[in-house]
């Protein structure tokens, strides 16, 4: 399709390798085609100490929902938790790990996602320095095609020395990374490729204080969400889907919302040009008006 002559751009939903190769076949043409792909994100979430300790367990019950939703399966489902090691951090892990075992499963897109599911939570329970948290298991006469819920642990130092760890699995499943400080959460952010969105969780005081690491999220997402879950995206004029590579091959671009029209149109500057070859729009226009779109009808605001 993105090598036929008549195609003028392309717009996919999947995995990197999938849009890279289409990416790959519109660059190679003749006359090449832009492709707004949208492939992988882990969704970093940051749980700064102060926010985790007040009520450890209700974190872990409102991650879980976001982590299992549609079988994990939405690709701003968050991956990845940053945690400080102390005593609010494995409480919170416990909690997470009671709701998983008590996960029954939910049925993938299809046999080839479930595959890779499986597969990859048996390679990541055999990866050096990943601890198993829970693994649920699918019940008697589940179907092939379940994905169950499961989290694993890693220290900064293992996720920093294995980049494995910081590519997305399509499924149920997140990875609590500890660190010795909440301080050096900025580094490990640092580390990771473009994502669609990260998150940013911290009492009032914590969050006044955090610009750097809001800063490094922003460097690496195109959508910063603060004591919130980056879960469902709603189709307005304010959503920015989309995120620097690899999550998507051109960050500029959302992939929902009213600008995702933008993807599909290019812009004309008309120089000198006499009103009858003018859109009607810009019939009677002056540099001092505004024109605004009110009730399906243009209308000019005269300013200054």
């Amino acid at each position: 399709m993105v090598r036929h002559p008549a195609a003028r751009a392309c717009g996919f939903t999947g995995s990197l390798g999938g849009g890279r190769a289409l990416f790959d076949a519109a660059s190679s043409r003749p006359v090449p085609i832009p492709v707004f792909a949208e492939m992988g994100s882990t969704n970093p979430i940051c749980i700064l100490p102060g926010k985790l300790a007040a009520d450890p367990a209700a974190q872990a019950a409102a991650l879980f929902g976001p982590v299992t939703g549609g079988a994990g399966q939405f690709c701003t489902k968050p991956g990845i938790i940053l945690l400080e090691e102390g005593a609010a951090a494995e409480t919170f892990i416990d909690a997470f790990a009671k709701l998983v075992l008590d996960h029954a499963g939910d049925v993938m897109l299809n046999r080839g996602i479930a595959s890779s599911y499986q597969g990859g939570i048996a390679r990541l329970g055999a990866t050096d320095g990943v601890t198993p948290v829970a693994l649920a298991m699918p019940a008697d006469g589940a179907p092939a095609v379940c994905g169950c819920a499961a989290a694993f642990r890693t220290s900064a130092a293992t996720f920093a020395a294995d980049a494995e760890l910081r590519e997305e699995l399509f499924g149920p499943w997140t990875l609590f990374v500890l660190h010795e400080s909440a301080a050096d959460f900025e580094a490990t952010i640092r580390l990771l490729p473009g994502q669609l969105t990260a998150s940013l969780h911290g009492t009032e005081e914590e969050l006044a204080s955090a610009a750097k690491l809001w800063d490094a999220l922003g460097q690496r997402a195109g959508r910063l969400i603060a004591n919130g879950y980056p879960t469902g995206v709603e189709v307005c004029n304010a959503m920015q889907h989309g995120g620097p590579y690899p999550a998507t091959t051109d960050g500029r671009f959302t992939s929902v919302g009213g600008p995702a029209i933008r993807r599909w149109v290019r812009p004309v500057a008309f120089q000198n040009a006499p009103e009858a070859l003018l859109p009607p729009q810009l019939h009677n226009a002056n540099p001092m008006g505004i024109w605004r779109l009110v009730n399906n009808s243009w209308s000019k605001e005269a300013i200054g």
